[in-house]
This record gives C-alpha cells, sequence and structure tokens, in this order.
C-alpha cells in the first residue's frame, strides 16, 4: 500500500514541476526575479501616479469653484423658491412671470372656520 501511495506521491510531484515550470537555479534567477517585480511595480506605479494627479486636480477644482460662488454677488429676491422656478421654467417657454396667490377665502390658510 505504501509503494502504491509514494508512487501517486512522485506522480503528483512530476504534475507540479510540470505546472510550476521552474528551470532551476541559475547566475539570472535573482535579476530575472527583480525584474518582473519591477515590471509589476511599474504598473502600479503609473496608477499611482494618475490617482494623485487626479486628487490634486479635484482639490484645485473644488477651491477654485469655492472661490467663485464665494465672489459672484447674491441676488437678493422677496419671491419663494416655487415662484423662482415657475418664473424660470415660464422664462424658457416666454409665457412671462407668474404670480402665485393663495385664495382668502380657503378656511385652512386663514385658521377661521369655513362658514356656509
Amino acid at each position: 500500500m505504501t509503494v502504491h501511495n509514494e508512487a501517486k506521491l512522485d506522480r503528483l510531484f512530476q504534475a507540479y514541476r510540470e505546472a510550476t515550470a521552474y528551470n532551476g537555479a541559475n547566475p539570472n534567477f535573482m535579476p530575472e526575479l527583480w525584474a518582473r517585480i519591477e515590471s509589476r511595480r511599474a504598473n502600479s506605479r503609473m496608477v499611482e501616479r494618475f490617482s494623485k494627479i487626479f486628487a490634486t486636480a479635484t482639490v484645485v477644482a473644488a477651491f477654485a469653484l469655492g472661490i467663485f460662488v464665494s465672489v459672484t454677488p447674491q441676488q437678493v429676491t422677496d419671491e419663494t423658491w416655487v415662484e423662482t422656478i415657475a418664473n424660470h421654467h415660464f422664462a424658457q417657454q416666454d409665457l412671462g412671470p407668474v404670480q402665485v396667490t393663495v385664495p382668502v377665502e380657503n378656511a385652512s390658510f386663514t385658521g377661521q372656520a369655513a362658514s356656509k
């Protein structure tokens, strides 16, 4: 039974050697190993460099937009946001300004009891 297991183990080791394709130690082993490592690092360095450039550009853009917003004069208006949006929408369609009015007879807005 041990002979059978040893033969299986030998076949397993042989299959492993063929799968890994290790040619054995040679004088260029370490230089070749470091060349493969450096080639992989080159790709990661490029990604790292791109991400740093992108992050820096994002910070600069955010800073520039912050300055632009703080320097731009703000318009003071008495309109509500609904009126502003409606007027903008109608101005795009050349329909003129809109005035929103609340009916006085509506008891829920005036706080008075409805009379019939």
